[in-house]
């Protein structure tokens, strides 16, 4: 009788332990984003425009009051360099995150920018999958506006759905500037 209950402990400690290192100490759901800059992008368009998607984002995140998990210490939630996947999902873990918006700002030929985002969650599943885009217009600034206001009608969609959940306490969390 003791071995069977030895081993339902260590089992039920286990199992605390992982389910602990995907959520913070109030078990809230937090998403950790990660937007990568593609070559295409950095040869054919203006870092700028990479900031000021990511800003925007961001902020439409906050506005929306999605929770966002940060990592502590360092605010690299971004890339000019290809990052592997596993490293983004590493630093989703580390930052407490239970899920993961990975968006990819790209600037192909035919386009003046074009964003794609993907949802998942920390088993790698993905949740959901958006792309925006702008080829139209005769100036990079009207595809930045046409491709920004896609980004936020695709974010609505998923703006309180599993991957992309609500704070709990709007006044604690996604105030920080990144």
């Amino acid at each position: 009788m003791r071995p069977k209950l030895i081993v339902a402990i260590l089992m039920a400690f286990v199992a605390w332990q992982a389910f602990a290192q995907t959520s913070d100490a109030s078990g809230q759901e937090k998403v950790f984003v990660f937007v990568q800059r593609t070559q295409g992008h950095i040869k054919h368009s203006d870092a700028t425009v990479f900031q000021t998607v990511i800003d925007d984002l961001l902020a439409t995140l906050r506005e929306k009051n999605v929770s966002l998990a940060e990592l502590k210490g360092t605010s690299k939630f971004y890339s000019d360099f290809p990052t592997e996947l596993d490293k983004v999902f590493e630093m989703a873990r580390e930052a407490g995150a239970t899920s993961v918006l990975y968006v990819v700002v790209d600037r192909p030929i035919s386009k003046w920018l074009k964003v794609t985002m993907q949802c998942f969650d920390l088993d790698r599943k993905q949740l959901w999958k958006e792309e925006a885009a702008s080829g139209g217009g005769f100036s990079g600034g009207h595809g930045l506006e046409v491709t920004t206001k896609r980004i936020h009608e695709d974010l609505a969609r998923h703006i309180g759905q599993p991957g992309l959940a609500f704070s709990a306490d709007p006044r604690t969390t996604n105030d920080k500037g990144r």
